[in-house]
């Protein structure tokens, strides 16, 4: 088994393609901004100088994360014979051997990472929880740090989970009370509660689908990615009180209709919006006719509000498909090497 000689230092360094492709996003983003800047900002000068900035500040960031990976090389990965340690510019992480539960290194769109979980973290990580259950969904093992391998190019990942696994095995836990009592805890999570998960999910999308369309009517355009992300962060606090033992037709139904109210939320609260924006000293009673009657013309006239029909599909698909299933099939969706 071929493992590296410690102490291990490996510093940071980016592949050729790695290089351009950060250089792309400073230069795309730079670009990108002056451009709002010079064209946006004669019609709406708030809006333009908005968006620029925020371009700029990705310009930027991605300039700062160049010039530490690949000049700096402030990436740092430490193994000893006692510990392992990751040094990045934002944060350091370091945790003895006898401290680590596991280790993996899996494959999360064709970025390698490195991923510890702490015996100390393992209830924490590992608990029903929706930021628990959001990693889950999108295929993140529990872990108290991680960290890219593609940010080392000359690390050899064999060599290295060959010599983590010797590492361990150096230090095992002998308790195995300890141990067994860590295992049965895993994913530990309350008593399921269907009720409980439909009203805090119903709360939840009335929220996000009240932002979505106040964000359609004050910024003026559809940002898709808002109902999106709203659809997952909808299953993660379903999942958090409820979770299927096995594939349920009805309840797969149940959380797509609840991520899909999202969009029907989103259209009267905009319209209601801008409404009662046109015509302030309106009565509610008349404005709520009037949104009725808007509301029915959208509905009976789909080919004119198509996108909006299709955002609804969409996310009556996310909750469909991706809730349980997703959950299920995490582990076979990403490459594990469990240590």
């Amino acid at each position: 088994m071929d493992t590296y000689t410690l102490p291990l230092y490996q510093k940071s360094s980016l592949k050729k393609s790695l290089k351009f492709l950060y250089l792309f996003f400073v230069l795309f983003f730079l670009i990108l901004s002056i451009l709002i800047f010079i064209f946006i900002t004669k019609e709406n000068p708030i809006m333009g100088i908005v968006f620029s900035l925020i371009l700029l500040v990705f310009s930027i960031f991605f300039m700062y994360l160049f010039i530490n990976i690949e000049i700096l090389k402030k990436f740092e990965i430490e193994i000893t014979y006692e510990y392992i340690k990751i040094t990045t510019p934002f944060i350091k992480k370091f945790a003895l051997w006898k401290d680590i539960y596991n280790i993996q290194i899996y494959n999360y769109q064709n970025n390698p990472m490195l991923s510890f979980l702490l015996i100390k973290d393992l209830n924490k990580k590992t608990k029903s929880s929706i930021c628990n259950n959001l990693n889950s969904l999108l295929g993140i093992p529990p872990t108290s740090f991680q960290i890219s391998l593609n940010l080392f190019k000359d690390i050899d990942m064999e060599k290295l989970y060959n010599t983590i696994i010797m590492q361990l095995d150096k230090v095992a836990v002998n308790d195995t009370d300890v141990i067994t009592d860590i295992s049965n805890n895993i994913y530990n999570r309350p008593n399921n509660n269907l009720i409980k998960s439909i009203i805090l999910s119903f709360i939840f999308t009335l929220i996000i689908g009240i932002i979505y369309g106040f964000s359609i009517y004050k910024l003026e355009s559809n940002y898709l990615i808002i109902p999106i992300l709203g659809s997952l962060l909808i299953i993660s606090v379903f999942n958090k009180y409820y979770l299927e033992k096995s594939f349920k037709l009805s309840i797969r139904c149940l959380v797509g209709f609840i991520c899909s109210l999202q969009v029907p939320i989103s259209i009267i609260s905009m319209l209601f919006i801008d409404l009662k924006s046109l015509l302030p000293h309106t009565k509610l009673l008349m404005i709520l006719k009037m949104l009725k009657s808007d509301v029915k013309y959208i509905i009976y006239n789909p080919i004119d509000h198509f996108l909006l029909f299709l955002i609804f599909i969409v996310c009556f698909g996310i909750g469909f498909v991706y809730g349980r299933v997703s959950k299920k099939n995490s582990e076979e969706n990403s490459e594990y090497l469990d240590i």
